[in-house]
């Protein structure tokens, strides 16, 4: 019997197959939707966002992004709180550089040749290596005066 305010899903009188067939939908649902972690994108797609708190310092540039066809002479600065969509495709390597009072750390990425994962990558992301779409830290480096001390 149903009660004032009760909300009844699955009713007897409709059977066992109204509530198998409703249980069904239900977990199709969660698996698909589990599934989705990682957009597939046809030639990858790359957005790197400046979420840096710090008062000053807080500026990153990308430096270069090289794609499947060379080098793309691409250069953004980015300051907190902006975001940018990389404006290619087939992406294999990046360059970020943030700059310090006396000095700048200068990274470098690159991407598998299978990219075709849609990612955002943050400045901690690209220190600490924790990068997503099989892309990972190659280089990490020091520069004082334009001469980079690779680590």
């Amino acid at each position: 019997m149903k009660r004032p305010g009760q909300l009844r899903l699955f009713s007897r009188a409709k059977g066992k197959g109204t509530c198998v067939l409703t249980c069904g939908i239900l977990i199709g649902l969660l698996l698909g939707l589990s599934a989705c972690g990682e957009p597939k994108t046809p030639g990858g797609e790359i957005t790197i966002k400046n979420d840096i708190l710090d008062k000053a310092y807080n500026a990153i540039r990308v430096d270069s992004v090289r794609t499947a066809r060379g080098a793309s002479g691409y250069s953004k600065t980015l300051k907190p709180g902006d975001e940018v969509v990389l404006p290619f495709k087939q992406i294999r390597s990046l360059r970020f550089t943030r700059r310090y009072a006396d000095h700048s750390m200068v990274y470098i990425v690159e991407c598998p040749k299978a990219f075709d994962r849609r990612v955002t990558f943050k400045l901690i992301d690209v220190h600490t290596n924790r990068l997503s779409g099989g892309c990972e830290l190659v280089k990490r480096g020091r520069m004082e005066r334009g001469v980079v001390d690779w680590e």
